[in-house]
């Protein structure tokens, strides 16, 4: 992925409320995404508001980005065993 749209992507994730941080690692983790591929996890705060966070940040990122570009995204949250993980990659957004 580009500088420039790993820029615009962190800019939407910070822009949305309840997203702590944002990641964009390549990982896989089947069966819901089988092959390696890169990935927008983000750090979601705790509440049974999830939902309506990443509904937020898919409609930050359609406004931010072209029409044609196609992302999965990842919620986790603090509690995550996988988020050591992902921090580790170092693929921060911001």
């Amino acid at each position: 992925m580009s500088l420039e749209y790993s820029t615009l992507i962190g800019s939407a994730a910070s822009r949305t409320r309840g997203i702590l941080e944002a990641h964009l690692p390549q990982c896989a983790a089947p069966p819901a995404i089988p092959e390696a591929e890169q990935v927008l996890v983000v750090l979601v705060s705790p509440g049974p508001h999830i939902e309506q966070v990443l509904d937020a940040l898919a409609a930050e990122l359609r406004r931010t980005l072209p029409a044609d570009f196609q992302l999965k995204m990842w919620p986790m949250t603090e509690q995550s065993a996988v988020l050591p993980t992902v921090r580790e990659a170092n693929c921060r957004v911001r």
